[in-house]
């Protein structure tokens, strides 16, 4: 390799994490601003977004759970420690997303229920829940986990959604793993968690210090073997999800209503749309989980690797740095022109010059903040803290029960 790789901070984690969090904001924009008549820019930029955006920043969370948690695991006398340490941070992401569903309710006039509604906080909050579970199986073991996972969900949502209006035990379901149906459900998501666990491991295995002072020779020749191996995996679940999700799917499927929101076009009438690109599908995951795996291994060898780091200013640098702070807090742009007019909308045409200055606002407040070094007034600084105390207090918990 060409540069030392062993480093504290993993860029690439960071740079993905930004990508994500950039086409999120996107999406989340257009909803809450767009005028009806344009909708149809939602069911495009939904199209678009979808690439690298809910399910790559789950995907994302999965390799930096596996990532810290081989570190913590290398770094503790005991993986009870280990354990304790990612179930304190898991705990606290919790609390939050529930705060964050608790905003919700009092901004955005959702109802009590809206306090259990699947969004990105809560899912990635259980992902890691479950995650601790998994994390110490092998990692043939894992892949099965997430392929009948897939597969299972699929037949889940099949059976609820016909019913779940009617059926009490459908509701149930409906309630607890799906809620609302265009969310963030964990049943949805968890398997690319799974599969970034998988990626998070390799990383962490080659930036480590033990393959580091391995012969320079076979660390490279063994590093390139693994990527390119994983890269093969990704190739394979990608075709295999185009292959099997190349038959249309209509609106019975369009949970997101894509179908409905791009035929707002006035020139646009379409009735389906290939199974592969509709969110939920199995062949969804399938597809998108291989193009991400391709990408991060791509992106893994370009920056860290082969050290062609992206400027510390990079958008994508400082969004996902700061992505959970810009995910909380951007919700307070989104409903600030409501407090000005409550009529407010755009067209297709405005909502592109707003997006770019959204974006550019954003990325300047919290460049400011990093580069004056202000970032313990950050979301990931507070989570960092607490997460620390809670781990301490279920240490000292434990060694006064084993003193006993």
């Amino acid at each position: 390799m060409s540069r030392d790789i062993s480093q504290k901070r993993v860029i690439t984690i960071d740079f993905l994490r930004g990508i994500s969090i950039f086409l999120m904001l996107m999406a989340h924009l257009e909803t809450y601003w767009l005028e009806p008549e344009s909708f149809w820019v939602i069911g495009i930029k939904f199209l678009i977004a979808q690439i690298m955006g809910t399910s790559n920043f789950t995907f994302v969370a999965g390799i930096g759970f596996a990532f810290s948690f081989q570190n913590n695991l290398k770094k503790s006398t005991s993986r009870n420690l280990a354990i304790k340490k990612s179930l304190s941070h898991t705990i606290i992401l919790i609390i939050i997303s529930f705060i964050f569903n608790g905003l919700q309710i009092l901004i955005g006039g959702l109802g009590l229920s809206g306090f259990w509604a699947w969004n990105i906080l809560q899912c990635i909050a259980f992902c890691r829940l479950f995650g601790i579970l998994i994390i110490l199986v092998s990692k043939y073991f894992r892949i099965l986990i997430a392929i009948i996972w897939i597969f299972l969900t699929g037949f889940i949502i099949s059976w609820m959604l016909p019913i779940y209006e009617i059926d009490s035990f459908a509701r149930i379901v409906f309630l607890i793993f799906f809620k609302p149906l265009h969310g963030d459900g964990i049943l949805i998501f968890f398997p690319f968690f799974i599969f970034g666990t998988l990626i998070g491991e390799l990383i962490q295995n080659i930036t480590s210090k033990d393959n580091i002072s391995a012969s320079n020779k076979e660390s490279t020749e063994n590093n390139l073997n693994s990527l390119g191996k994983w890269f093969l995996i990704g190739l394979g679940m990608f075709i295999f999800g185009l292959i099997i999700g190349l038959k249309p799917a209509g609106a019975e499927r369009d949970y997101y209503g894509l179908i409905k929101w791009i035929n707002t076009h006035p020139n646009i009438d379409i009735s389906t749309l290939p199974f592969f690109i509709m969110p939920n599908s199995y062949a969804w995951v399938f597809f998108f989980a291989g193009w991400q795996i391709m990408f991060a291994i791509v992106s893994f060898f370009i920056i860290d690797l082969k050290g062609h780091f992206p400027k510390p200013s990079n958008i994508f640098n400082i969004f996902g740095k700061y992505s959970l702070s810009i995910y909380f807090g951007h919700y307070l742009l989104l409903y600030l022109p409501f407090f000005i007019n409550s009529n407010f909308s755009l067209n297709s045409i405005y909502i592109w010059f707003y997006f770019f200055g959204f974006e550019v606002i954003i990325w300047w407040i919290f460049y400011i903040l990093d580069k004056k070094q202000y970032n313990n007034i950050s979301l990931e600084y507070a989570i960092l803290i607490f997460s620390r105390k809670l781990n301490s207090y279920l240490n000292l918990n434990n060694k006064s029960k084993d003193s006993n």
